[in-house]
């Protein structure tokens, strides 16, 4: 769990258990010692993930910060720079690489595993989703609107399909210069 506001927590433990202890009506109850909260992180808090195959949580910040947490032990922490002049404003997570759209509309990887640099895939996007299957995005293009299939593969990102809008929503669009596409959803 994480809230934002003037300080930036989260909270890590067994979601049955918070749960409980949220619904309890007992007024004494106390949160699990089992739970841990991190109340120093400095930036807002885009994403929280686990990644089973390292063991590890990742908290992703507003500026790039990866903190990585230990399951076993969430008191050891690592912490990692993406890049230092960088806002991120969306992140998924696919097979340990990390997907994100800075500031200036790219949308860029970074391999969680090694330190490598961060990779642009593309620009002018205005969001993203992972399709069904884990090795393909969709992207939706901010300045055209056109929605873009890609395949991702041993750090490659190709375009598998491409096409614009509807012309029925692109005149619509065209009448109403306030409604304009900036969200895709991936529903599977």
């Amino acid at each position: 769990a994480t809230c934002g506001g003037e300080s930036h927590q989260v909270l890590v433990g067994n979601l049955q258990e918070l749960r409980d202890y949220i619904v309890s009506e007992d007024e004494e109850a106390t949160l699990p010692t089992t739970f841990t909260l991190i109340s120093d992180i400095s930036d807002d808090i885009i994403a929280i993930n686990i990644l089973p195959n390292i063991e590890k949580i990742i908290i992703v910040t507003l500026h790039g910060q990866l903190i990585y947490l230990d399951t076993k032990d969430t008191s050891s922490r690592q912490a990692k720079q993406i890049n230092e002049n960088i806002t991120i404003l969306k992140s998924l997570i696919i097979n340990d690489t990390l997907y994100y759209i800075e500031l200036t509309h790219s949308l860029c990887s970074f391999n969680l595993n090694q330190d490598t640099n961060q990779l642009l895939l593309a620009e002018n996007v205005a969001d993203f989703d992972k399709c069904i299957t884990e090795d393909e995005l969709v992207v939706l293009t901010k300045e055209d609107n056109r929605l873009q299939f890609y395949t991702l593969a041993n750090d490659t990102f190709n375009i598998k399909i491409e096409f614009p809008h509807p012309e029925d929503l692109v005149s619509a669009i065209a009448d109403e210069k306030e409604c304009i596409p900036l969200n895709v959803t991936a529903l599977y």
